[in-house]
């Protein structure tokens, strides 16, 4: 037998079969996502995600385990998931959900992005976009999630009128509306619309609010592909 401090820790088997929500058994391993016929939930198959120890899980967990890759590309690290959780957990006296554990792990990225991302201290145009994709992940997520994502991409979009003003530092700098990729709605209302940087601040215009760009056809909210255009001085 090892030695007690070289024991090495008693991790169950990852589960491949059992339904994530009502504990019952697929005849076979589900290779994508199923339906599971005893509590009629959807089961979503992730194998390659190792913040849960299960192929099979709910919807949540789902779209929190996809999030979270995408913010593991911005310089987030499985670790942060499970330090945050643990954070969480002693804060509020019980166990976070996954929902809420990846949330407050992309707000702490965006606070507090690793150096080791940018390969050193960052620039503030450097921070801008890095805080900018971030909170294009979150507003996926929420959108994603079925809630309105416009909160958040008005942030967005923000951020892009930070970097053009932090570039050239002029009130008077002209930004153009670009709709090329959107819904005929915000063609017609800001195609080729001109602003200046001070008006933009007063009040912003993206995303268009008027927007009928759905997510799907089955969600309520729009998700407005227009973005800002720098036009000159």
């Amino acid at each position: 037998m090892l030695p007690h401090s070289h024991a090495v820790p008693f991790k169950p088997p990852r589960n491949t079969r059992t339904c994530p929500y009502c504990g019952s058994l697929f005849p076979k391993e589900p290779r994508k996502k199923t339906r599971c016929k005893s509590c009629g939930e959807d089961v979503y198959v992730r194998t390659k995600q190792n913040i849960f120890n299960s192929d099979l899980l709910t919807k949540d967990d789902t779209l929190a385990a996809d999030f979270l890759k995408g913010l593991l590309d911005m310089g987030a690290t499985e670790d942060d998931y499970f330090r945050t959780a643990s954070d969480l957990a002693a804060k509020w006296g019980k166990e976070p959900s996954s929902p809420d554990v990846v949330w407050a792990v992309s707000n702490r990225l965006i606070m507090k992005p690793p150096r080791s991302y940018f390969g050193g201290k960052p620039d503030r145009e450097s921070l801008f976009q890095h805080a900018k994709m971030v909170t294009f992940l979150q507003a996926r997520y929420q959108g994603e999630r079925g809630n309105n994502p416009a909160k958040l991409l008005n942030v967005v979009n923000n951020y892009d009128l930070k970097i053009l003003d932090h570039a050239f530092r002029s009130p008077g700098l002209k930004i153009e509306i670009c709709t090329n990729s959107c819904c005929e709605k915000c063609k017609s209302l800001y195609e080729g619309k001109i602003y200046t940087m001070a008006q933009l601040k007063e009040k912003s215009v993206l995303p268009v609010i008027e927007c009928t760009n759905l997510i799907t056809e089955d969600r309520p909210y729009s998700w407005c592909t227009c973005f800002y255009g720098f036009v000159g001085d």
